[in-house]
């Protein structure tokens, strides 16, 4: 058994806009978790958003039993994606077990592991990605295909669990036979017809883009999707079968003419006001007074956060917005507000992250391009990550996903 230091180094949130290296105590290691020497980081917009949040009003302080410190996530290390090697491993109890025992999994130390863990955690500090040793819960990672390296497996954490909620249990999006197969009895089938149900993914050259392109794809639907002309070629590498500029203004008409004005579903992975009016002005017309406007009739706007809808519509449209961290199966804190613990949010992010790996493992699943060590020096480690996430402030960082080596 490999020799577990005493401590460990974490980048921890200190005050709103600042970050510092520390050293702690190892965590303790709970029923259902594992711990994992960190090889490689990835960076996400949320990593720095949460570092420079500066708190909740008082209104909203005064709703949730938190201190005013970690309401703002002070003291919580940061991070979210990461990619390493298991340590040690404490079983999982038989309450943590999802009711799906075909998506149960065995991890060993030595193993090659990477997923994704709760940074800026204001209820449990100490759950973040960015140390040098971290302790993740077991049911929601995934296995390390041999053919990928630590820093390609970084990357895939928060795309896999954002992209596959957003499209199969928030949007409710029909699983392909392939997904099916891999826990049951369904054979593949790629062979779909022309008329297959459109998508929008806004955003499809974001990391959780790049992975919504390939699960609508492998399940039977066309997409048309949104990005920087640099990235046209990466988007349509992935599978997608429309791509517009979004700063284009004629976007909404192009979106509607493509999909031949016959689209129902947009998953919004940028999710601001303008993104979430561009949506849903893409969506097929359908007078808000017309008797087929009922259940799946609807357009479905899914969105990370919570932007405001256009006040006018044309058409009925439903917004799903959701927050990613519920697939952690406990009460969580975020920005003002106490969300409690949804099971059925959890056991589908036990039962994508599984599929993900059986996808990953038979190259049926890209990782999103990567960028490793990205500063003047090509330092990495914490020192890294720091400077990373300036670059992610200022917004310079498109079409890749920053890694840093640990």
């Amino acid at each position: 058994m490999a020799q577990i230091p005493e401590t460990r180094t974490a980048l921890v949130k200190m005050s709103p806009g600042q970050a510092s290296i520390t050293t702690q105590s190892i965590p303790a290691l709970k029923p259902g978790f594992m711990l994992v020497r960190v090889k490689a980081l990835a960076l996400n917009p949320a990593d720095w958003t949460d570092i420079d949040y500066a708190g909740p009003n008082e209104v909203q302080l005064s709703k949730v039993n938190v201190t005013p410190s970690q309401s703002r996530y002070e003291g919580a290390v940061v991070g979210l994606d990461y990619a390493g090697i298991v340590v040690r491993v404490e079983p999982v109890g038989a309450s943590r077990a999802t009711s799906n025992m075909t998506t149960n999994k065995i991890f060993n130390p030595q193993d090659r592991v990477c997923g994704c863990a709760y940074g800026c955690n204001a209820l449990d500090p100490n759950a973040g990605a960015f140390a040098d040793y971290i302790v993740v819960q077991i049911d929601l990672q995934m296995h390390i295909p041999h053919h990928m390296g630590f820093e390609e497996a970084a990357s895939l954490g928060v795309g896999v669990l954002s992209a596959g909620m957003g499209l199969f249990h928030v949007g409710n999006l029909k699983y392909p036979s392939y997904f099916t197969s891999l826990t049951g009895n369904q054979e593949e089938n790629d062979d779909y017809s022309d008329d297959r149900e459109w998508v929008l993914i806004y955003g499809g050259s974001t990391a959780t883009g790049s992975i919504a392109i390939q699960f609508a794809k492998l399940a039977g639907y066309k997409v048309v999707t949104t990005c920087s002309p640099r990235n046209f070629e990466l988007v349509m590498s992935l599978g997608a079968d429309a791509v517009f500029d979004y700063k284009d203004p004629q976007i909404v008409s192009l979106i509607r003419t493509a999909t031949s004005t016959n689209l129902k579903y947009a998953l919004d992975t940028v999710a601001t006001d303008s993104t979430a009016a561009i949506c849903v002005g893409s969506f097929a017309f359908l007078p808000k007074s017309s008797a087929e406007v009922s259940g799946s009739n609807i357009r479905l706007y899914v969105c990370l956060l919570d932007p405001e809808m256009p006040m006018n519509t044309s058409v009925e449209v439903e917004k799903r917005a959701f927050l990613g961290y519920s697939c952690f199966g406990s009460k969580f804190y975020f920005e003002g507000d106490i969300f409690p613990a949804t099971p059925s949010d959890h056991d589908f992010g036990v039962k994508i992250t599984h599929l993900a790996e059986r996808l990953l493992q038979l190259g049926k699943l890209r990782n999103h391009p990567i960028s490793v060590n990205e500063n003047e020096s090509r330092t990495g480690g914490l020192e890294g990550v720091l400077m990373g996430l300036d670059a992610l402030r200022l917004g310079t960082v498109s079409g890749r996903k920053l890694v840093y080596t640990m």
